[in-house]
């Protein structure tokens, strides 16, 4: 269906798979069951930032182009000390732009 978020079309596999393991009992079974509710709300998510539903917050700077780079910079390197320079230029932005566009979109500023 065109239009269609990729993330939305991957749930219905998640959906099935989840719901043959919740008709057997099998060695595993709460474990995958644990995993396939990570992963469907992993999808229900991208979803939703596909979307265009989330407005402001995490969700929406992970659903930016440019604020997104920024933000995985962060989780992957949390040890660094980051600077808003440096915040910056991980998204490709000037000083202000980036702190401009952070704060409007994500609603936090350090």
């Amino acid at each position: 269906m065109p239009g269609r978020s990729p993330a939305i079309d991957s749930v219905g596999g998640t959906l099935e798979l989840t719901l043959a393991e919740m008709r057997e009992e099998r060695c595993g079974r709460q474990a995958a069951l644990d995993r396939l509710c990570e992963l469907l709300a992993i999808q229900l998510l991208r979803y939703l930032m596909d979307a265009g539903e989330v407005e402001s917050g995490l969700l929406a700077g992970m659903a930016h182009p440019k604020l997104v780079k920024a933000l995985i910079a962060l989780h992957d390197r949390p040890e660094a000390d980051w600077t808003l320079n440096g915040l910056a230029r991980e998204a490709g932005m000037s000083r202000a732009r980036f702190a401009s566009l952070f704060r409007d979109t994500v609603g936090q500023v350090g």
